[in-house]
Formats: C-alpha cells, sequence, structure tokens
C-alpha cells in the first residue's frame, strides 16, 4: 500500500501555514486523493498529491493565480505518467490546455509561433485544437517538475 501524509506532515516537511493549506484544500485548490471520511476524521493525501501541492506553491509564488495554477494542476491530475517526466509546459489558447512535458536528458526546443515544446511528449487528452501561429494561443508556463519532485522526496523522508 502506498504511503499516505496528513496535513500535519504536510504542513511541517514542506513548511506551508497550516491555515494556507487548509484555505488551499476548502477552495478545491489542492485535493486529497482519500479525502476525510467524516468530521473530525483526516484527509489522506499520496506523494503525487503533495508533488501537486508543491507544485501548486510553485505556481503561486511564481505569479500565477491560484484559479489558473489549480487549473494546470487538474490537468496534471488526470496524467498518471507525469511522475517521471522532469519538465512541464503548459500553453492555454482560450479555454483549451495543453501538457506537454520533457523527460531528463532529453534536448527540446519551445517554438513560440505555436506555443509547442519539440521533442516532448504530448498528452492525447490535450492535443485537440493545436494552435497554428502565436495569434492563436495565451500564455506558456514553463515548471521545472523534476526539482520539485526532488526537493518533495528529501523533505517528506
Amino acid at each position: 500500500m502506498e504511503k499516505t501524509y496528513f496535513t500535519s506532515d504536510i504542513v511541517k516537511g514542506l513548511e506551508i501555514a497550516k491555515e494556507r493549506l487548509r484555505e488551499w484544500i476548502i477552495l478545491n485548490y489542492v485535493k486529497a486523493s482519500i479525502p476525510s471520511p467524516g468530521p473530525g476524521q483526516a484527509a489522506e493525501f499520496t506523494l503525487w498529491d503533495v508533488y501537486q501541492i508543491q507544485a501548486f506553491r510553485v505556481m503561486i509564488e511564481g505569479g500565477l493565480s491560484r484559479e489558473t495554477a489549480s487549473t494546470f494542476l487538474g490537468a496534471m491530475r488526470d496524467n498518471e505518467d507525469l511522475p517521471k517526466d522532469e519538465v512541464l509546459i503548459f500553453r492555454r489558447s482560450g479555454d483549451h490546455l495543453s501538457v506537454m512535458s520533457a523527460v531528463e536528458g532529453s534536448e527540446w526546443v519551445l517554438d513560440l509561433r505555436n506555443g509547442f515544446a519539440g521533442l516532448v511528449a504530448f498528452y492525447p487528452s490535450f492535443q485537440k485544437g493545436f494552435p497554428k501561429t502565436p495569434k492563436d494561443w495565451d500564455d506558456l508556463y514553463v515548471i521545472n517538475f523534476g526539482k520539485i519532485r526532488r526537493d518533495v522526496d528529501l523533505r517528506m523522508e
């Protein structure tokens, strides 16, 4: 069975204020894989959940709104292959969100004409309606997910 963490473990390990994490959970920005079964009973978070909490923190501390960061996390939640990926690239075009990734050791180039990262994996659920020119996409956001994973792994030992 996979190890799980309680809110108190995450607060201590990631050095996040308890009230701040609680607010993120209440507002549904971050989620536990095992929700609280009832009042007075703790939710349980998997390591994948903790990675997402730290990614959310990195995104909002980097200037993204909590709503945008939460939207990006929603895209991450649905892609179980992401834990091995080092770099995540989120591209938004209107209401459409694309997630691309690069694994450690791969070389990749970001084409600003279309917002594509070359030599990376495109997740099939996000391949519809790819933009063709810079006029067709709104923004790109790149996070070093490998660094986030390594940092969380050290802190949560």
